[in-house]
């Protein structure tokens, strides 16, 4: 399958959804995170993820990197969950993102997977609940 990345004014989908993000992400509002506020995350960080996804060709090597994805990934994915791994396993997310989905995928390969699960949180952890967050991952490697 080949996308088009060009659109009908000929500006490129990169530089489309850049310029997207340079309006939005500033103001609070972000089509990564439709469902929250993004004012929680403070703005110097809204301003450098805009920035980044800004540069030529971010957004674009973004989806390439899903595009990678194919039938003998999810093959060999089969193959690797017939031997769960050994070690213990933390799960963090948010519900306004992930929500279980991550803890499932993770018990798929793990026998021994914690998980935390934070309230009003979305994408971004360690934006929107740094101390909660860091709590969690001192607690886990402390044990």
């Amino acid at each position: 399958m080949t996308l088009d990345y060009a659109g009908l004014d000929g500006t490129s989908l990169d530089r489309r959804l850049a310029n997207s993000l340079y309006i939005l992400m500033p103001y609070g509002l972000s089509w990564t995170c439709p469902y929250r506020d993004m004012k929680k995350i403070p703005k110097d960080k809204r301003e450098m993820y805009t920035q980044s996804y800004a540069q030529d060709g971010a957004m674009r090597a973004a989806f390439e990197y899903f595009k990678t994805f194919n039938a003998q990934d999810a093959e060999d994915n089969r193959k690797f969950a017939a031997h769960k791994l050994p070690m213990p396993v933390l799960v963090i997310t948010g519900n306004k993102s992930m929500g279980d989905v991550l803890e499932m995928q993770a018990k798929i390969v793990v026998d021994d997977v914690t998980s935390i699960k934070f309230a009003d949180t979305g994408h971004w952890l360690m934006e929107e609940r740094p101390a909660d967050t860091k709590a969690a991952l001192t607690t886990f490697f402390d044990s």
